[in-house]
């Protein structure tokens, strides 16, 4: 080996470990979403879909923040012994489920994926930060790669490249850094609740008897959503995994033409449309609704997960685990989940006004 090769390999050496090392002091510095308990939060959602073992659940939730505080997979895990993870994202919109779908199709091969239709009615302007919070954890780097080129995605380059490198976004953050931070590098984001997000505020809804009346002609599908929707769709097929479309109960968002247009898609594909919004199911919107009817608190979810379960088991060929071995941590997580649960729905219930 003549002395420019040594030469060009040491500089390929040096500069590999140069990337590597900004990568791993980059995770010290991006911030967290993490429950005062430390066992629930955004960041724990995300980061604790990539601590299951390889190919172990059977339903794949996929949503925004409306999914993530609506369902309890150890209830569907206590009650029906469906084996699901809920890997629901704030804000994020129907494209970016698309792309989370591809990153968590490569670690797990589920039955059923379910999506949420809120996504796809945001008129919301971009929000960067709130974008982040599903993009720093995705896993796959060529998944990472097409979704930060995406069009839909505003990005400068150095917004790109931040994606690898979140160190260059996050860098004046370190001024706030402290000694939990450091312990990121080695920390387990384990989720004993499989990605579902406790809510205990009370705030009733004002137009619940309303808000599903009447049909409004200026609601279409937003950002390209129809677009990514049978992107999502032909992805499922293409890995054999069937599709269903679930909405959660939201009175300050939803609508009876929102409706109409999910089920159109729905039927023309022949999967499952499932609205919370067009029938009872025991949702007190006086005291199940965390912000005034957009998303469900802990005991609204606790109820919309009891009917989910009740739906999957009768619509969809999965199996009861309880008494697989193999999925015997399941029941120990659970433990920590209901010491965790009673806590916030005695909050909820103290929220109440009377």
């Amino acid at each position: 080996m003549n002395e420019s090769v040594k030469n060009l390999f040491k500089f390929i050496i040096f500069v590999s470990i140069t990337l590597f090392l900004i990568y791993k002091v980059g995770i010290i510095f991006v911030p967290e979403t993490i429950s005062n308990g430390g066992l629930q939060g955004q960041t724990i959602t995300t980061k604790g879909y990539y601590e299951l073992p390889s190919n172990s659940i059977d339903v794949l939730f996929l949503g925004d923040s409306t999914m993530l505080n609506a369902v309890s997979p150890m209830e569907l895990w206590n009650n029906f012994g469906i084996v699901s993870y809920n890997y629901s994202v704030s804000s994020v919109r129907t494209y970016g489920t698309y792309y989370m779908l591809k990153d968590a199709l490569k670690t797990q091969n589920p039955k059923l994926v379910v999506i949420d239709s809120d996504t796809m009615f945001y008129k919301y302007k971009f929000n960067e930060p709130h974008q982040r919070a599903h993009i720093d954890h995705l896993k796959n780097l060529f998944v990472k790669y097409e979704l930060v080129n995406d069009e839909n995605y505003p990005f400068s380059f150095m917004d790109k490249l931040s994606a690898y490198f979140p160190l260059l976004r996050y860098h004046s953050r370190w001024n706030e850094l402290k000694l939990k931070d450091i312990k990121k590098l080695n920390k387990n984001y384990y989720s004993v609740t499989k990605g579902f997000v406790m809510a205990s505020s009370v705030i009733p809804s004002e137009n619940s008897e309303i808000y599903m009346d009447e049909y409004n002609e200026n609601v279409n599908f937003e950002n390209n959503s129809y677009e990514y929707l049978e992107k999502i769709y032909n992805y499922c097929t293409e890995k054999n995994i069937l599709l269903m479309i679930l909405q959660t109960p939201n009175s300050r968002d939803w609508g009876k033409t929102q409706s109409k247009l999910v089920k159109e898609f729905a039927d023309s594909h022949n999967i499952k449309f499932l609205d919370f919004n067009t029938f009872e199911f025991g949702l007190n919107w006086n005291e199940d609704t965390k912000d005034g009817g957009a998303h469900l608190n802990v005991l609204g979810a606790i109820k919309l997960t009891n009917y989910l379960g009740g739906y999957l088991k009768n619509n969809f060929d999965l199996p009861d685990n309880r008494q697989n071995f193999y999925y015997t941590n399941w029941n120990n997580d659970y433990k920590l989940y209901e010491a965790e649960l009673n806590k916030y729905i005695t909050n909820a219930n103290n929220n109440i006004k009377k």
